[in-house]
């Protein structure tokens, strides 16, 4: 099976950020003064996936950086790239107020897209997957 490419994981990150800002934002982050603009900071992050076998690469050296810059950088949402669970769990466990919606991989999985967010700015009122491709419905 061929890998998908990376522009279709660029695909399914933009779609997964518009989802989430299109469904949250009327729910969650509407400002108190509707002629008040809406500020929303994002960040992309690709935090390699974590295999056993990076040496100094491995992610138990990289996952106090991944925990500090989100941190430090507060953004109301994050797209992560090349997240595992157990990476997301572990990110969740240490940089509080965040919740994550994640894409289950289907078309090669090579690594999740998931997309935190600050649950003190934005609650979901529905989620899902959708496909940039010729056939959206089929994994």
């Amino acid at each position: 099976m061929t890998p998908p490419s990376p522009r279709r994981h660029v695909r399914r990150l933009v779609g997964g950020l518009a989802t989430l800002f299109a469904g949250a934002f009327p729910a969650a982050a509407q400002p108190v003064d509707p002629g008040a603009a809406l500020s929303v900071n994002v960040m992309s992050f690709n935090i390699r996936f974590g295999d056993e076998r990076d040496g100094a690469n491995h992610w138990d050296r990289r996952k106090f950086m991944v925990f500090n810059v989100i941190r430090d950088q507060a953004p109301d949402a994050v797209g992560l790239q090349e997240s595992l669970p157990f990476q997301v769990d572990q990110i969740l466990a240490n940089v509080p107020n965040y919740a994550a919606l994640d894409w289950t991989p289907g078309r090669g999985g090579l690594g999740f897209s998931t997309v935190l967010y600050r649950t003190d700015r934005f609650s979901v009122g529905e989620s899902g997957t959708l496909w940039l491709a010729d056939n959206p419905d089929v994994p």
